[in-house]
């Protein structure tokens, strides 16, 4: 029987439409180089000014892309029906919490979730199991009792360094070779809830 779902947010079940390109872009003039993603970028810069300007940017640009989020499509079938059978849920997430809050509130899926995890909460962010472990001892859940689900390799890797079953969905920004490592992978939460969830979760 398991105990949890550890969702990922954007691409997985929201859309928040941040973009990427201009985000790059708009750092380059504040931070000069950004080698890699973005927020490992924000992680090495020393000067603790700088490093503030990054994440206040970062931050803003997520208050914007939170003001238009939207639904997935399954993601609230998906939640009510966990919910419905006293499964615990939690969002595991990069972004700030407020983007977070903002985003879940507004589609309307903060009813259904028992703990946010963002990377406010945390000093390591995902792909390192620091939003699981913090997750699961929140919940009070076994690791391999619990499901991680999201659509980068990001979750996939943390989920299984701590023997969790892992999940990808294809409905953002991963791809089947990027997410080839997950247990199971699936076009989007919808499929995953018409082709497992309602048939392992009883």
């Amino acid at each position: 029987m398991y105990e949890a779902f550890l969702f990922d947010m954007d691409g997985t079940l929201i859309r928040m439409k941040l973009n990427f390109k201009k985000m790059r872009a708009d750092l380059e003039k504040i931070i000069g180089n950004v080698e890699g993603h973005i927020l490992e970028s924000i992680s090495k810069i020393e000067d603790k000014e700088l490093r503030k300007k990054a994440l206040e940017y970062i931050g803003r640009q997520e208050k914007e892309a939170a003001d238009k989020s939207e639904i997935i499509d399954g993601s609230i079938e998906s939640l009510k029906y966990l919910k419905e059978r006293t499964i615990k849920i939690g969002i595991i997430t990069r972004n700030n919490r407020e983007s977070t809050l903002l985003s879940a509130k507004k589609t309307k899926i903060l009813d259904y979730i028992d703990v946010i995890i963002s990377r406010d909460d945390v000093e390591k962010v995902k792909p390192d199991s620091m939003h699981i472990e913090i997750a699961l001892e929140k919940l009070n859940a076994d690791p391999k009792k619990s499901i991680v689900v999201g659509d980068h390799y990001f979750e996939i890797e943390a989920g299984k360094k701590l023997g969790c079953l892992t999940v990808g969905v294809l409905s953002g920004s991963g791809t089947k070779e990027t997410l080839k490592n997950a247990d199971l992978i699936f076009d989007s939460i919808k499929e995953f809830y018409e082709e497992w969830i309602k048939w392992k979760i009883k």
